[in-house]
């Protein structure tokens, strides 16, 4: 995917990892920094100074916190658009939240939080501390699990853990980290600790910088309709006045997040084949000056039966 003329123009991917986040500013700087790589490259002259970002799921989060750091961090020309495709854009509260309201047998959303504090107490505290949340007694198999699998591997063994959190983790790590996901209750340690990295991870858009499009699917069971309603209202908050001007949200009804060669998921499915064509135009508008592609459904597409769609909580969709 990407522009017909590759000189006119050059654009940056970003894509979901398979186990393990990167913090927000990493995974902006990262991107950023390829720009800078790429005009190294290339001999000058051959490109046009004019950069666009796509990502998927965790990638949509590395793209969007480029769109925030690319005017005070910088890069080699000029950032015109971002695409994120189903992008995890809520609030990093949750990953708090799913220890106090989740069981082992939600097996992905359980997964998704232990790998969010082993992999930033890794990059925060130190090599060797990811897991001093974690029981003692289950540590190296959970190291085990995490290092050596892919995501949804790690997801079927969650309830090898236990039942709840706290077959799993340390007490007071999952009242106090739990509280400050469910109730805000945020001020207490270690939960003092996690707010902060939970807000460094979903920093502020810049109203100011490249316009942004974003798309969702109706059936994602990551990125839920909620869970992207969230994201998609934080987006505007951001944007303010510049929210029409700089956000374009479509949606999907029928699509699903991605799909997996091993759990026979019909690929066909992912948002990223059903959106890619119309990404694709959209990116091209803005590296090659081309048609503007027609008109996408809107969010409410992934409302339930029509109805109201509304961002899941709890947690709150602050932070």
């Amino acid at each position: 995917m990407g522009p017909s003329h590759p000189h006119d123009a050059y654009a940056g991917f970003g894509y979901g990892s398979t186990t393990g986040w990167m913090l927000a500013e990493d995974e902006a700087h990262s991107l950023l920094d390829a720009t800078r790589a790429m005009g190294r490259l290339l001999a000058p002259g051959t490109l046009s100074g004019k950069v666009a970002m796509v990502g998927h799921s965790q990638g949509g989060h590395a793209v969007l916190a480029a769109q925030s750091m690319a005017r005070s961090y910088g890069l080699e020309g000029t950032l015109v658009g971002v695409a994120a495709f189903a992008p995890i854009w809520f609030t990093n509260k949750s990953w708090g939240a799913a220890l106090a309201m989740l069981k082992t047998s939600s097996k992905s959303e359980f997964a998704y939080a232990t790998e969010y504090f082993y992999t930033h107490a890794e990059l925060y505290d130190g090599a060797g501390k990811g897991l001093d949340m974690i029981l003692p007694d289950k540590r190296e198999q959970m190291r085990t699990v995490l290092t050596t699998g892919c995501l949804w591997e790690v997801s079927d063994k969650m309830p090898d853990f236990g039942t709840v959190a706290a077959d799993v983790y340390d007490k007071t790590f999952v009242e106090k980290v739990g509280l400050c996901g469910v109730a805000n209750a945020c001020a207490d340690a270690p939960a003092d600790v996690w707010i902060e990295r939970f807000r460094a991870d979903r920093p502020a858009i810049d109203p100011e910088g490249a316009p942004i499009l974003a798309w969702f699917g109706g059936q994602d069971g990551t990125v839920s309709p909620g869970f992207a309603k969230c994201g998609i209202d934080k987006l505007r908050l951001d944007l303010g006045a510049s929210a029409d001007a700089k956000l374009t949200v479509c949606a999907d009804a029928t699509a699903v997040h991605g799909g997996f060669l091993n759990r026979q998921t019909d690929l066909q499915n992912g948002i990223t084949r059903r959106a890619a064509d119309a990404v694709d135009a959209w990116i091209s508008a803005r590296l090659l000056g081309t048609a503007e592609p027609g008109a996408c459904p809107s969010e409410q597409a992934l409302a339930p039966d029509g109805g109201t769609l509304e961002c899941r909580t709890p947690p709150s969709n602050t932070d």
